[in-house]
């Protein structure tokens, strides 16, 4: 099953393609170079392990890569989705989430790949083991130490008067 990597710059492509594919993942990828290559590739498999989609496609397709995301959204609803950009907009971030995904910076591109590689990875072995994909928040409270070696930190009250929260937001 493999990833769907979309950039118009060919070059940036074929890069991230070779990156998700050499990680330690190893990950699978089929490339494309504009709104309308990634359209037919999507239409015509439905093995997607997760998809990567430059922001913007071309000089007329300045913000494809939404609209790509969303219609991953539709029809793969739990296959990771991330769009790559040189903007840090956070208006960006919050369209992305809302439609599912999430924002990479290409500044960070190597860093980026490399969790996004991950994150897929984790999913898919949460797919196969019949889990949902994303981790709910009773597993966190299960889980006793976290992969980092430290002990789990304690709950906190968040009615306490210390964290000045409203009535609003406490609920």
């Amino acid at each position: 099953m493999p990833i769907l990597v979309v950039d118009d710059e060919a070059p940036l492509a074929r890069y991230y393609a070779r990156r998700l594919e050499s990680s330690k993942n190893a990950l699978r990828t089929r490339v494309a170079f504009s709104l309308v290559d990634a359209q037919r590739l999507m239409q015509a498999y439905a093995d997607w392990r997760g998809f990567l989609f430059d922001l913007t496609l071309g000089q007329n397709e300045r913000r494809a890569g939404f609209s790509l995301l969303a219609h991953a959204r539709t029809k793969f609803p739990n296959a990771p989705a991330a769009i790559l950009t040189f903007h840090d907009d956070p208006r960006l971030t919050i369209e992305a989430s809302t439609l599912g995904g999430f924002l990479l910076s290409k500044q960070d591109v190597p860093d980026c790949l490399d969790a996004f590689a991950t994150h897929v990875q984790t999913v898919e072995a949460r797919r196969q083991l019949n889990l949902p994909p994303h981790v709910a928040p009773k597993e966190l409270e299960e889980d006793g130490s976290p992969e980092s070696g430290h002990p789990p930190l304690d709950p906190i009250d968040i009615a306490d008067p210390a964290y000045a929260l409203t009535s609003a937001e406490l609920a």
